[in-house]
């Protein structure tokens, strides 16, 4: 199996992602089951990938969204969810260089939907789910997973080799589309996370300071052993 299950917001059909092997190659499928029953409602070939992402339902239970990375480059789909019809299919990079797809993330509203890939330099992108057209993209973002906060005003984004992002996330029906460029959270704008790097280095230091004390004592203990030995000797 290719994917984590998802279940629809009314519990009434589950979806995932399986793989079958078709000569050499190694396909995928959609599937739409009844949670009550486990009857397959419907099926949708989704082609030779070489990654996919979990599916992903609409908060309304209406559509479905994946992510996939096949040799032709990685795209952004969405079903409808009652019989599997593909509805859009947006290409966010037009050739395949083994990046990584991120997983979508959803906004609240379901008018959102946040995809990227993590080859270098990579970007970020938010779709109109509506249409599946690209409405903002971030550049220079290797995201391979992020977050959207309570209110969709911030997407935090998690990258390869480049640390955490802290991203605008205007609303795209009240903007034109905008490219972004950021930079990462660092250690000093999380206090606590600085707080444990110096309780940490100060353990370090006092784990260093205590052993060496030990090796110190050991010496002597050793040296005045020694010396009465020499002692014992002479006396002798």
């Amino acid at each position: 199996m290719y994917s984590v299950p998802v279940v629809s917001p009314d519990n009434s059909y589950v979806y995932f992602i399986l793989s079958h092997l078709a000569g050499s190659d190694e396909t995928a499928h959609l599937y739409c089951l009844s949670t009550t029953i486990g009857a397959v409602q419907w099926q949708i070939p989704l082609g030779v990938a070489v990654s996919l992402s979990d599916p992903l339902t609409s908060h309304t239970g209406d559509r479905l969204f994946v992510a996939q990375q096949s040799l032709f480059g990685t795209y952004a789909l969405s079903f409808d969810a009652k019989d599997g019809t593909l509805m859009w299919n947006t290409t966010i990079k037009a050739n395949s260089d083994m990046s990584i797809t991120s997983t979508p993330v959803l906004s609240s509203d379901s008018r959102r939907l946040y995809v990227g890939y993590a080859a270098f330099p990579g970007k970020l992108f938010s779709i109109n789910t509506a249409v599946g057209t690209i409405q903002q993209q971030w550049s220079d973002l290797p995201v391979t997973n992020g977050v959207l906060s309570s209110d969709d005003k911030t997407f935090y984004a998690g990258s390869l080799g480049k640390g955490l992002y802290a991203l605008v996330a205007t609303d795209p029906f009240l903007s034109t589309t905008t490219t972004t460029t950021t930079s990462p959270l660092g250690p000093q704008q999380f206090p606590i996370y600085g707080i444990v790097l110096i309780a940490v280095g100060s353990g370090l230091i006092l784990a260093g300071a205590i052993a060496a004390a030990v090796v110190v004592l050991m010496r002597r203990s050793r040296q005045g052993g020694l010396t009465q030995a020499l002692l014992s000797n002479t006396k002798g």
